[in-house]
């Protein structure tokens, strides 16, 4: 059985990136834009269908 070698901040260089790493982190950033902008998006339409429910119980006709 091998033994894991444990790396120690201090006495290690920081890795350069790499095009994965830089690749990786565009995709993190389109990832969490689209993510930001499709729970506004969802809280919007959240917000219009409860006004709509509420106007509704308002109205006494249901219309």
């Amino acid at each position: 059985m091998k033994a894991h070698r444990t790396r120690i901040a201090g006495n290690v260089p920081a890795p350069q990136a790499t095009k994965a790493d830089a690749t990786t982190d565009a995709a993190r950033e389109i990832i969490e834009t689209e993510t930001r902008a499709r729970s506004e998006r969802t809280a919007k339409l959240r917000e219009q269908r409860l006004a709509r429910l509420n106007a509704g119980m308002a109205d006494p006709k249901g219309t």
